[in-house]
């Protein structure tokens, strides 16, 4: 049987527009991922775009607005942070304020290709609680 992702609802009411479509998603075997987080609301920082408060936009309707951002490179996450941060000053309140360090796994999810600055979205499974796996690493 297949798992169901989180926000499985909402991701088939976009797919039965039938104007966007699934990335190509991987297994996850054992990664460390990185991510950014809000150091003192880390309830908060596991929430898509799509969902998390304060709100957040993205250029174009995707069904990635209900994954999580994800980076595989540490320094790499923290330059996108910065690049980021450079075109929106209030990055910090919409997307966080920490870096966190996460070890995923086959039961957390699926992954999409890794892109650029090792970035990729995670499609958690409704059974992911990421909570207890994140652990702040550097303050941004």
């Amino acid at each position: 049987m297949d798992e169901i992702y989180k926000y499985q609802k909402e991701i088939d009411e976009m797919l039965a527009d039938g104007k966007v479509s699934m990335p190509e998603l991987s297994p996850i075997e054992h990664l460390t991922s990185y991510r950014y987080v809000y150091k003192n609301n880390p309830q908060n920082s596991n929430l898509p775009v799509y969902v998390s408060s304060p709100k957040r936009k993205l250029k174009n309707k995707t069904i990635k607005g209900y994954a999580l951002s994800c980076y595989t490179d540490a320094e790499k996450a923290e330059e996108r942070f910065y690049n980021i941060l450079s075109s929106s000053p209030n990055f910090r309140k919409t997307g966080g304020d920490a870096l966190a360090n996460c070890v995923l796994d086959k039961n957390d999810g699926m992954m999409s290709e890794i892109g650029e600055y090792t970035h990729f979205s995670l499609f958690e499974y409704a059974s992911c609680n990421l909570n207890s796996k994140i652990h702040i690493i550097k303050d941004l």
